[in-house]
């Protein structure tokens, strides 16, 4: 799955980030063309998901039960593992743009040099 966004999101409509930002599991550095970042934020994304899940059937299975605290433990957990999953998705998107920021500046510079350049070479051939 996170393969085929990766190659639908590496043509040149990915160049601009877009919505591609806000997408969870490593698929903003993804579309980046950044596989290690994408693993390191996506795995956790992945994990906490898995682990919110869980807690929240064991959850619904304790309250079925009537078992009051075991549903206290699992509802703690739960909000646990979700909140861990919403930190690991934001740090995603705010390293992200931070990238696309980074990048977007460094090409404008590479721009601004090669004009320069340009100019320079222009003028040293008009004497």
């Amino acid at each position: 799955m996170i393969l085929l966004l990766s190659a639908l999101l590496s043509g040149p409509a990915a160049a601009a980030p877009g919505w591609t930002q806000i997408l969870p599991l490593g698929v903003p550095q993804l579309a980046q063309g950044r596989p290690k970042p994408a693993l390191i934020f996506g795995a956790p994304q992945l994990l906490g998901a898995a682990a919110s899940t869980w807690a929240i059937t064991e959850m619904r299975e304790a309250t079925f039960a009537g078992d009051v605290d075991r549903e206290l433990n699992f509802r703690l957990i739960s909000m646990g593992t979700v909140s861990f999953t919403a930190a690991f998705w934001f740090a995603s998107v705010v390293e992200s743009a931070n990238h696309a920021e980074q990048a977007q500046a460094q090409a404008q510079a590479a721009m601004a040099w090669q004009s320069s350049r340009v100019e320079l070479t222009s003028s040293v051939s008009e004497r």
